[in-house]
């Protein structure tokens, strides 16, 4: 009898599917050390399906990355497969329906090639990965499914042979030499007898876990141009925007000849390009290079590593190769489309596109800080942009991916890892404004998605975290560790020369927060004993919080840093009676900057909703747009197409962590916000800013379809609020409020 191919494991995981396998692990060769690289390797068999034949599927796990084609044809349409995760943890088990692909009653051959990916990632100069836990050579399970039952299973019969893919590293790039291609043995009747017999390989350690989520997919081309000077001996393409992704090169050259290209974001005033504000002196970094066939024009791409770039220089060692045409291809995970939001400002409307630029760019499975230098999931830049996701698109699953992996990771004492995938580097500055990410998107999923199930799994693990937090912080209830307020324009590490701002203020506030949402989750799930302690524990924190940092002779936290008393504001940990005043505070602070956004990661996003909230949206949207450094306005009137990770852009050009402006223009300037879980009761309050004339938000809830969007025209604002059937919304308009339950119009004059 025929085994069960799946069962469902629901422990940390929603409802995600376990395949199970008749196939064993196999890999290319026998490796007894395996710190090394790994060349790209082929994976052939060949085998016969009956005439009778109605459906098809192959399943598989194929570490790092892998590609697989069906009798000469690429099966599906995904890239960097399957998603990252921590391999001695999880595993994505990919099954590919290729009913279509099969030949009936003849015989068809499957050929998988494998490349290294973050699976066997060799960077020996930076972040640790060359000692992953789970590092080791490529490798791959396999089932060819014939209606329903494995007809064909990996083993020891299959074939392997060196494939083309002759090196590739995560960070460093990938080799490719075009005459180690086989193109006879994509196909039946080829003589694969001098191939080598696969070899038995041990598992990865982690559960196969089926990869249901958006994949990888190309989401648009863009053409190079060539801008480099006539006699420069060598050739630069500028795409007019920051893509996160790969090339795809047309040329023509003799055999055995070589091109390599080199990818960066900025050019140095040469006229060569510049990667020294990421490469971290890296003896390699972000460069692919192709050898030739020989065979009329070529055309080709990486397989298995993607790049983040606006320019591409292409050096090549014979002056007769021909470089005919080079594409970028943007990459991103295949999210569905949620938001669309348009105002008459352009400012806003750059800002606004840019930082989507950035949020696709840097959401590869899961979401990263960045296309270059780390590719990694970090949870602060993923929390900083959270609300802005969520708005814009669906991506709780790429969320999921990377709480998963971060959950797999807490140690026994409850510390969670700033970033994952990870083995050694992550743990040693766990703080709470990187694990608030966990708490946080536990509450989008039910705010936004109207999900609750997310806090009832996790929740465990969530209440493991607070009782490392409780430990770190007994003494005195403050957090005196941790990122802060990263990336301030005046202290370390933006500014080398400053000096280190202590983030204990902002730090124990993220830790309120987190106290904030255990309360709401123990309240949900009916825990009245958790709840009791989690909120007994807040204000035992607040306290803390308000008796080191707040100053009532000021109104500020924190000598008026900036992100503490925004922080304080939107977490309630100052008194009602003082959020006038605090809030006028901070308000005359950031009017003496002239609205220059002197603040990191923590300011910049709270900030923008502590004015908001309390009055002062004018102040907000003047931050957004003002052109002087640092701000966004500033980034734009530069020319970015992309978020930095610094204001003064000496870093990475492709960030996510500034990324709140377009959360901002939904809540505060259309003004719509959830009231119920799944937006089944919303809020209209729109801001009339002065420089905004015209204003048009929507944005696909579980319920339906919700827009807000007004015009201003000789001192008269009309607005229009669209609801779906079956929810209600409250109107909050200067001089009116009340309640609509269906698309209603108003008209407001000043």
């Amino acid at each position: 009898m025929t085994p069960p191919f799946s069962f469902f494991l629901n422990n940390g995981t929603i409802n995600k599917m376990i395949d199970k396998y008749h196939g064993i692990w196999i890999k290319s060769y026998r490796e007894y050390c395996y710190f090394k690289e790994s060349p790209g390797a082929y994976f052939r068999k060949a085998f016969t399906v009956p005439k009778e034949m109605k459906e098809a599927k192959i399943q598989i796990c194929g570490l790092g990355f892998h590609e697989i084609w069906l009798n000469g044809e690429k099966v599906g349409d995904r890239w960097f497969a399957p998603a990252l995760s921590q391999y001695d943890y999880r595993c994505g088990s990919i099954t590919y329906d290729v009913t279509d692909q099969m030949l009936k009653g003849e015989e068809n051959v499957i050929i998988v090639m494998l490349g290294n990916g973050f699976f066997n990632c060799r960077n020996s100069w930076k972040y640790t990965v060359n000692f992953a836990s789970w590092r080791t050579s490529p490798r791959l399970i396999c089932d060819i499914l014939i209606d329903g039952k494995a007809a064909v299973v990996s083993g020891t019969d299959w074939k392997t042979h060196p494939g083309p893919v002759v090196f590739d590293c995560h960070h460093l790039g990938e080799d490719y030499d075009a005459r180690l291609v086989l193109p006879a043995a994509f196909r039946s009747g080829f003589d694969d007898s001098d191939w080598t017999d696969a070899f038995r390989a041990y598992p990865p350690g982690g559960i196969l876990e089926r990869d249901e989520d958006e994949p990888c997919r190309e989401l648009f081309r863009r053409p190079g141009r060539n801008i480099a000077p006539e006699k420069a001996g060598f050739r630069l393409f500028d795409f007019d925007t920051t893509i996160a992704g790969v090339i795809e090169v047309k040329m023509r050259g003799r055999a055995g000849c070589k091109a390599t290209f080199r990818y960066a974001e900025v050019l140095r005033g040469d006229g060569h390009i510049d990667t020294s504000g990421i490469d971290l002196g890296a003896p390699r970094f972000e460069t692919d290079s192709y050898t030739f066939r020989g065979e009329g024009i070529e055309t080709w791409h990486p397989h298995f590593v993607w790049h983040g770039f606006r320019y591409v220089e292409v050096t090549v060692d014979d002056p007769e190769t021909e470089i005919l045409d080079v594409t970028g291809i943007f990459i991103s995970s295949d999210l569905k489309v949620t938001g669309r939001l348009e105002t008459d400002h352009p400012v806003l409307n750059q800002v606004h596109a840019l930082t989507l630029n950035s949020y696709r760019g840097n959401f590869m499975g899961i979401p990263t800080d960045c296309p270059t230098r780390e590719k990694f999931g970090w949870t602060g830049d993923a929390n900083a942009a959270m609300e802005t996701g969520w708005w814009n698109f669906d991506p709780r699953n790429g969320l999921r991916r990377l709480a998963d992996i971060i959950m797999d990771l807490q140690r026994p004492d409850g510390n969670f890892p700033t970033h994952g995938p990870t083995t050694l580097w992550g743990f040693e500055q766990s703080c709470p404004s990187y694990s608030l990410f966990l708490y946080e998107f536990c509450r989008y999923c039910r705010l936004f998605g109207g999900d609750d199930r997310m806090i009832a799994e996790y929740y465990d693990r969530l209440v493991k975290g607070v009782a490392f937090f409780e430990v770190m912080t007994a003494d005195d209830h403050l957090c005196h560790v941790g990122y802060g307020d990263w990336c301030h324009p005046l202290y370390r590490p933006a500014k080398p020369d400053g000096e280190t701002k202590d983030p204990t203020s902002v730090e124990s506030i993220a830790w309120y927060a987190i106290l904030q949402d255990m309360v709401l989750f123990a309240g949900l799930l009916g825990k009245k004993e958790d709840e009791a302690r989690f909120r007994k524990l807040g204000e035992l924190v607040r306290t803390a919080v308000r008796e080191r940092f707040y100053d009532p002779a000021t109104h500020s936290c924190d000598h008026g840093f900036w992100a503490a008393s925004a922080m304080a504001l939107v977490y309630g940990i100052v008194h009602e009676e003082e959020r006038a005043a605090v809030t006028a505070a901070l308000a005359e602070s950031v009017r003496r900057e002239r609205h220059r956004m002197v603040a990191g990661i923590l300011g910049a996003r709270f900030v923008l909703r502590a004015l908001s909230e309390n009055g002062c949206a004018e102040d907000a949207c003047r931050m957004i747009v003002q052109p002087e450094y640092p701000g966004w306005g500033n980034l734009a009137a530069q020319g970015a197409t992309a978020l930095w990770e610094r204001w003064d852009g000496k870093a990475s050009r492709n960030h996510i962590m500034f990324g709140e402006p377009p959360a901002w223009m939904y809540r505060y300037l259309a003004g719509i916000s959830p009231l119920e879980p799944g937006f089944r009761r919303v809020r209209f309050a729109p801001n009339f800013v002065s420089m905004v004339n015209q204003v048009r938000a929507e944005h696909l809830a579980p319920a339906g379809r919700i827009v807000s969007e007004w015009r201003r025209e000789n001192g008269v604002v009309r607005c229009r609020f669209e609801i779906p059937s079956g929810v209600s919304a409250l109107v909050e308009l200067p001089g009116m409020s009340g309640e609509i339950h269906e698309t209603s119009e108003f008209t407001v004059a000043f």
